[in-house]
């Protein structure tokens, strides 16, 4: 459903690569709210390398 709003919005995303990877980003945030995970925290771990597991533990 995101997607789709994604594309009313802007109209169409510039490259099936860009789409691809909006895909990628919004599953991985839509997941961690699923699993009760801060998306902010989610998203500022994966850019600092730490893995984050489903559960909400760190490594």
């Amino acid at each position: 459903r995101n997607f789709k709003a994604k594309l009313k919005i802007s109209g169409c995303f510039r490259t099936s690569e860009g789409a691809r990877d909006y895909a990628k980003i919004m599953s991985f945030l839509i997941t961690a709210k699923k699993n009760s995970i801060n998306i902010f925290e989610a998203m500022s771990m994966a850019l600092d390398g730490q893995i984050l597991f489903l559960d909400g533990a760190t490594e």
